[in-house]
């Protein structure tokens, strides 16, 4: 049987230790504490998968522990609460439940029972983490672009509507780099279409090797990718993009027996706290900046600022 880790509060020891001395030998890791600050360290150093909470009557609500201990579990799991109660009175008990208790039992109760209420609870903790478990899987499917493992266009528009509205809260500005793979369509001509998800894979690999874990990584189609760079204005913004589209032109892309050279042309722009665009016009100024990196030749960066070519 696999360890379970089960944490018991309570305000009377010798009834915890008794409990804990019951237990352990049928397969649970028992810590005990006392309500209040000793419940925080207990979670964190133990984790428990489940928690029991011995109530007593006293100064106060019996429940108001209850209250406080649910508060300090992690909003994301599910760690299934029992009650135990001093006494059958049943409005305490409707009261635990309504203030997040999963199960109860009524001292003096049978060991046996609590083994069996404590095995159900275990068995909907287990059903309770798969279904967190697939939901979380759904929700990273539904904002990762499957090729590359960045950000699809709707994550990074919702992570950067939240650094936009920073700007002038915080003071901070936010660059965003627009870029694409130069004649990239003559790569999928000449080599094929898988020679040429493995030269967009390479390049995302490049991004999260060498930008900060809190810039905003996107494949934003085809072989079009944008950045966002919190905290950084339009001349890191350039530096970023610089030193980005080196990394990629000095790079070799192998898969079989083809060998693949790439460069970028980049459009860069920023909102700042005294020009502070929203995304849409950010992105279609760092698009347009693109263009323009695309009109001068390629294989560069440029910024809304810079001049259009000589007709």
């Amino acid at each position: 049987m696999d360890e379970r880790r089960l944490l018991l509060v309570g305000r009377d020891p010798g009834e915890l230790n008794a409990l804990k001395t019951s237990l352990e030998p049928r397969g649970y890791s028992v810590a005990t504490t006392a309500p209040g600050e000793g419940v925080w360290r207990a979670l964190e150093a133990h984790t428990p998968q489940i928690v029991g909470i011995d109530v007593h009557p006293g100064l106060g609500d019996p429940l108001d522990d209850l209250v406080r201990l649910k508060d300090m579990l992690p909003a994301d799991l599910f760690v299934p609460v029992f009650v135990i109660y001093p006494s059958k009175v049943p409005a305490d008990i409707i009261r635990g439940f309504q203030r997040g208790a999963d199960d109860f039992v009524v001292r003096p109760f049978d060991l046996f029972e609590l083994i069996l209420r404590l095995e159900v609870l275990w068995r909907v903790k287990m059903l309770q983490d798969q279904i967190l478990a697939t939901n979380k899987r759904l929700h990273a499917l539904s904002i990762t672009d499957d090729l590359t493992g960045l950000c699809n266009q709707g994550e990074f528009k919702r992570r950067m509507n939240v650094e936009l509205r920073r700007v002038a809260r915080f003071n901070l500005p936010v660059a965003v780099i627009f870029f694409d793979c130069d004649r990239f369509k003559s790569v999928n001509d000449t080599h094929g279409h898988a020679v040429g998800s493995h030269v967009i894979k390479e390049v995302a690999r490049i991004l999260v090797a060498n930008l900060r874990d809190t810039d905003v990584l996107c494949r934003y189609g085809g072989d079009e990718f944008v950045i966002g760079l919190p905290g950084c204005d339009l001349d890191r913004g350039v530096e970023t993009a610089e030193r980005l589209r080196n990394l990629v032109k000095m790079s070799t892309f192998r898969l079989g027996t083809a060998e693949v050279r790439c460069t970028l042309s980049m459009g860069v722009e920023a909102s700042t706290p005294e020009t502070p665009w929203d995304l849409d016009a950010l992105l279609k100024r760092a698009d347009g900046a693109l263009y323009r990196a695309k009109a001068l030749g390629r294989d560069r960066v440029c910024t809304p600022e810079d001049e259009p070519p000589t007709p």
